[in-house]
């Protein structure tokens, strides 16, 4: 179960990533409107929600496998990490930075 909801977490946050891309990017020549501002906030609410769900649920899976003892770490665990780590900075500079500049 805990395996489903990381996977429908990431699947969440993936698909409101790409349709907010794709929104601005079919917009890319054109003034921002109202409507599209607001749909990219709401896509940013998910995209966040989407995120607490993967990290909640990725340290579920990770107690279950490791016990978070560090010789249990395999390098694949790592380097899922080391990458959504910087995803995860990168939402909260989105957040702290670029949405209330957007309003």
């Amino acid at each position: 179960m805990i395996r489903y909801l990381h996977l429908l977490a990431v699947a969440v946050g993936l698909g409101t990533s790409f349709l907010a891309d794709i929104s601005v990017l079919y917009r890319v020549n054109s003034p921002l409107k109202q409507s599209v501002l607001d749909s990219l906030h709401v896509y940013h609410r998910i995209g966040t929600w989407a995120l607490i769900g993967m990290w909640v649920t990725g340290g579920m899976l990770i107690y279950l496998r490791t016990g978070f003892i560090w010789e249990n770490f395999s390098p694949k665990l790592i380097a899922k990490i080391v990458v959504v780590a910087p995803l995860t900075l990168n939402s909260l500079m989105i957040n702290v930075h670029i949405m209330p500049k957007l309003k």
